[in-house]
């Protein structure tokens, strides 16, 4: 092979490599950047980190959620799960559309439940980092394990008509997340 030959190949590995590399290190970091982005973001509408924010109507001025419907009411809590579980609860409101979608911090949806799914009924979970212990205080509620320490909670409401706006949107605003020793009766704290 030729001396030219050599060194032009040598170029054309050297670029493909580089280029899988890059490649790869997109496909890894970018959906933990995007989501740091997304909750930094969501953490400072909702004033911390924890705490449950319910933003207001979408329209074409507010959009907090990527590619929000304005069908819809959105309400979302940035939690991190360093110091402890947390309990979250939410009313479901009858005869529209509701959902909480959990998100680990990779942007991975590890955990929906709905309207339909939680039975009419209001809903009541910890949420706990994969090995984290649940105190006697969350007892007989189900337990969900969150994959990473951080992410963010999206819980969705359908608008099915004007007339039951301000039912819905009541509604929606009975949803909580707390760190889960604040809920604690006196006897298990």
């Amino acid at each position: 092979m030729k001396p030219g030959l050599k060194r032009g190949l040598f170029f054309v590995l050297l670029f493909m490599g580089v280029g899988a590399a890059v490649h790869e290190a997109t496909i890894l970091l970018a959906p933990r950047i995007l989501m740091e982005l997304a909750m930094r973001r969501l953490e400072h509408i909702a004033h911390g980190i924890n705490r449950i924010a319910h933003g207001p109507r979408v329209d074409e001025k507010r959009r907090e959620i990527v590619m929000p419907s304005p069908d819809l009411l959105y309400s979302q809590c940035v939690y991190d799960l360093r110091d402890g579980p947390l309990r979250i609860s939410a009313e479901v409101p009858q005869g529209t559309y509701w959902s909480l979608s959990a998100y680990d911090e990779r942007t991975d949806n590890f955990y929906v439940v709905n309207d339909r799914t939680a039975g009419g009924k209001g809903i009541a979970l910890v949420l706990a980092a994969e090995g984290q212990t649940v105190s006697a205080a969350a007892a007989g509620l189900p337990v969900v394990r969150s994959p990473s320490r951080r992410g963010v909670l999206l819980f969705r409401t359908l608008i099915d008509g004007e007339a039951r706006f301000a039912e819905v949107d009541a509604a929606r605003r009975h949803a909580d997340c707390t760190p889960l020793e604040l809920t604690a009766s006196p006897s298990t704290r």
